[in-house]
């Protein structure tokens, strides 16, 4: 099962945000009241999609989820924010890589909808990831494979050359002694 961390201050927003969950099964939230608790979550246990709220005490939500993007960046991140703070907003999008930016109050249905898309995203991402890794380790066979037939085809090809040159030495040694036995027998027959 999914599962959605809500990193808010304030108690009310992180419960708001978990009814809003509360008929979607498929999906488990855990909260955190500040970034350094998310953190201590983090490290606990798998997350696949985290919201959070701009301002916080301490450390604020962009700063956060830019340490999230760096620590886990297949981790999608969304920002949420009740103040129009341009500066806040730039950090997010640059810095963090928020996967979406939400404003208070939200509607239960965008912030459902947003969570699902990320999540779509990250399944998708480590999917990815997943091919990419697959397609390296056959790329890396296969180059291996190509290096031990390119020895295998040297060393026929050492084995070919002894050959014709061993056919060739071999060929000028009949005609020599052809010569000498073609004189023999000229001679005999003389």
């Amino acid at each position: 099962m999914p599962v959605l961390l809500v990193v808010d201050d304030e108690e009310a927003i992180r419960n708001a945000i978990a009814r809003n969950f509360s008929d979607e099964e498929d999906i488990e939230v855990v909260t955190a009241g500040s970034a350094p608790e998310a953190v201590r979550l983090l490290g606990q246990r798998a997350v696949d999609v985290i919201i959070s709220d701009e301002r916080m005490p301490v450390v604020a939500g962009s700063e956060f989820l830019r340490f999230a993007k760096d620590k886990y960046p297949d981790i999608p991140r969304i920002i949420l924010t009740g103040y129009a703070d341009p500066d806040a907003t730039l950090r997010a999008i640059n810095k963090a890589e928020v996967f979406r930016y939400l404003a208070k109050p939200w509607a239960a249905d965008e912030l459902i909808d947003s969570v699902r898309k990320a999540l779509a995203f990250r399944k998708e991402t480590l999917f990815n990831k997943t091919l990419n890794l697959r397609i390296l380790s056959e790329k890396n066979q296969l180059e291996a494979q190509h290096v031990a037939l390119e020895s295998k085809l040297e060393k026929k090809d050492d084995q070919l050359q002894r050959s014709v040159e061993a056919l060739k030495r071999t060929t000028m040694l009949i005609e020599h002694y052809r010569v000498d036995i073609l004189n023999v027998f000229l001679a005999m027959t003389s």
